[in-house]
């Protein structure tokens, strides 16, 4: 009976969606709750531009190379919906196993034929949303400079991402959010003690405060977030 067996192949292709997930982005922490079919369509569990961003840059932190993939995301031949019945064709199906296990390289990240991995973005079409997915890219690479702050390559790239943010709230949200969760922590030790400030570690930031050219680069980065 089909109307029995319907709502069971509509549940496993929303299986599908949440295997895709898990498994591109298995080595990143994404919260408590497990990637579950009611989780994601609860809409306020999980956020689904950050799952996006997450990906974009396990490919690479090059913004204008994201920016180029997304825009082949758009234009796409073999975009599909996994949690749709058109996924469920044979080469669909096999682009969609690939996907999970490969990425592409640096060099060519949107796949040009259905034998090739495709980023998330690719099978999340309506989630392209340019601006939103800048400002989660550019907090992703701050929380991993906060992480290894003798990486200020990841500012570098932080700010890079922020400069194609073009709406002013959004932008303004984004840095006021990185200011007062990464860098505001550093100056407050720097004038009040580090004893007083629990976000950051004494231990790693004072040698590399002690540094005169790793400071004077975070100032120099630290400024330009400031004039953005």
């Amino acid at each position: 009976n089909w109307g029995v067996v319907r709502p069971w192949r509509e549940l496993l292709r929303k299986l599908r969606v949440c295997l895709l997930i898990s498994l591109r982005l298995y080595s990143i922490p994404l919260g408590s709750l497990p990637i579950t079919v009611s989780n994601i369509e609860e809409g306020n569990a999980f956020s689904i531009s950050q799952w996006i961003a997450y990906d974009e840059l396990s490919l690479t932190h090059t913004n204008s190379e994201i920016v180029d993939l997304e825009n082949a995301c758009w234009s796409s031949l073999f975009s599909f919906d996994p949690s749709l019945e058109e996924s469920d064709e044979t080469e669909k199906w096999k682009m969609l196993q690939i996907s999970c296990i490969e990425r592409r390289s640096s060099e060519n990240l949107s796949p040009s034929n259905e034998t090739e991995p495709g980023p998330l973005l690719l099978f999340m079409q309506h989630y392209n949303n340019v601006l939103k997915l800048a400002a989660q890219r550019a907090l992703i690479l701050a929380q991993d400079w906060a992480r290894d702050p003798y990486s200020l390559h990841l500012l570098t790239e932080a700010l890079s991402t922020l400069r194609s943010i073009n709406n002013s709230a959004l932008l303004s949200a984004t840095l006021q959010e990185i200011w007062n969760a990464t860098l505001r922590p550093i100056y407050r030790g720097l004038l009040f003690g580090f004893h007083e400030v629990h976000e950051i570690s004494e231990e790693v930031i004072t040698p590399l405060c002690e540094d005169r050219s790793w400071f004077q680069a975070f100032n120099r980065s630290s400024m330009e977030f400031i004039s953005l």
